[in-house]
């Protein structure tokens, strides 16, 4: 078997190939075969991508999400990012390779017009998120809040608050509300945050930050412990 493979066009271009570089630098090697075999890396390259897209994608939908948030216009620091991502991972004693802790991110900015293409792609990931029932809450700053807002996309922050909670954060005048269609009924969907320590000491805050649960979310619970736990960083300082 070995033999017939040592008489085969692809063995003796191999053997030869690696002859021929033998005496060359790395930079060398690089560069020759880049300009005599570009093809064939290409295609090489895209193989080896796909493997591992699909290997990702299958461990990824394997393990189960605890919950899952978004940032949307928000500049964030490092310390925030963790706690809302692997410090909360451990705080909800997830499994690695078992669960996971899911956190998108959405730019754009609506005051520019020239990068309205770009701005709709990014608006469509929240609403995508969304509709496919994979977000259970979103942080942004009032730019998205007022967009989202219009679309009904939150869920109405009665079915997760009770009724004494909302009342303190509407006599607080943190909470955003939406009318329903042929309604008059203002239903309440977003929560203004700005103030909060969390929001404070992690997030930029030229704008108003608002805290909303995923009008489809699978988890409204977790929507609302992530609420709590944005709260606990006070207990934390």
């Amino acid at each position: 078997m070995l033999e017939k493979l040592k008489e085969t066009s692809f063995y003796k271009g191999t053997a030869r190939l690696i002859r021929d570089m033998k005496p060359m630098t790395f930079t060398q090697k690089v560069d020759h075969l880049w300009s005599n075999y570009k093809e064939y890396l290409i295609v090489v390259i895209m193989v080896i991508a796909m493997i591992a897209v699909t290997i990702t994608s299958i461990t990824y939908q394997s393990q189960e999400t605890l919950v899952s948030g978004m940032m949307v216009n928000i500049k964030i620091d490092q310390e925030g990012y963790n706690y809302l991502t692997t410090d909360y991972f451990a705080h909800l004693e997830g499994k690695e390779g078992k669960h996971r802790v899911d956190m998108d991110y959405a730019t754009f900015d609506l005051t520019n017009v020239e990068d309205s293409e770009a701005n709709y792609q990014q608006s469509m990931i929240l609403i995508a998120r969304v509709s496919g029932a994979l977000l259970d809450y979103a942080i942004m700053d009032k730019t998205a809040m007022q967009m989202y807002v219009t679309k009904e996309t939150f869920l109405d922050l009665r079915e997760v608050f009770s009724e004494q909670e909302l009342a303190a954060l509407h006599e607080q005048k943190r909470l955003i509300y939406v009318r329903e269609e042929e309604s008059t009924e203002e239903v309440p969907v977003a929560i203004d945050i700005t103030s909060i320590d969390f929001v404070q000491d992690n997030i930029d805050t030229k704008q108003n930050i608002y805290f909303a649960v995923s009008g489809s979310t699978p988890r409204p619970e977790m929507a609302r412990y992530t609420w709590d736990y944005l709260h606990a960083w006070e207990s934390e300082e």
